[in-house]
Parts: structure tokens; sequence; C-alpha cells
């Protein structure tokens, strides 16, 4: 499952790359669903995808306080119950790459943080998905 994140991973970001020169709709996967998972090492986050725009938070852990709000996200179903999401935090100089495996309730993430300062770090993260909801 790990070699198949992975791929998935790094052909996305190709994909999503390249498909961002084109404007693009709001994404309708995910949409006014809220997520919370369990991310090792940075505590429990907690993602909410409501009218195409995401917020996301750490609500504990050595994270806490940390996330972004008003960001836009590219979400592609790529399986049964499993989501690619791309989102780009410009305030924090953060992307992310995440696949969420709704299913097995897990989640694989890549991301670039700080990138352009002394403190940039590129890391992989697997997440345990604790809860998922629907924002009505």
């Amino acid at each position: 499952m790990r070699l198949f994140a992975a791929t998935v991973l790094i052909l996305s970001s190709l994909l999503l790359g390249a498909s961002a020169l084109a404007e693009q709709p709001k994404p309708k996967e995910l949409n006014n669903v809220e997520i919370q998972s369990k991310q090792p090492g940075a505590g429990t986050l907690v993602m909410r995808f409501e009218d195409g725009i995401l917020q996301y938070t750490f609500i504990d852990g050595s994270m806490r306080g940390g996330g972004g709000v008003n960001l836009d996200y590219t979400a592609r179903k790529i399986g049964d119950e499993m989501y690619l999401v791309s989102w780009h935090d410009e305030v924090y100089s953060n992307h992310f790459v995440v696949v969420l495996d709704l299913k097995n309730k897990v989640d694989y993430t890549d991301t670039i943080m700080f990138y352009g300062t002394d403190d940039q770090n590129v890391f992989w993260a697997d997440g345990v998905i604790e809860k998922v909801t629907s924002i009505e």
C-alpha cells in the first residue's frame, strides 16, 4: 500500500502542477466534510473542506495551533473512498499533497514546509484517520 501511495503522490504532483496552469473550478470531492487525523509526532489535525475552501488546524500535540484558513485546494477521487488532495499555504510557505484513504482510515502526506527559508523541511508522514464528519 505504501508503494501505491508513494507512486500516486509522485504522479499526482506532476498532474496537479500541470492542471494548476488552467483555471480550476472549486472541487466537489470532499466538499462539506471534516476529517480528523492523528499525525505521529505532530498531533491531531482537523481538515475542514467547506464550499471549496480548506481550513486546517492542529488541535493538540507539538503542532498545536498551527494551521491555515481560506485555502484553495485540489481534490480528485482516485479509488474507492480514496482521494488525492493538494493545497498551497502561501502564508507559511507550505505545500501539501495528501492521499486520504477513508475506507482504511489512513492518510499519507508529502509536505514541503517553510520552503525558501533556512527552516525548509521536506517530509513524509502517515496518519490515522480518527473521524470523518459531514458538514451540513
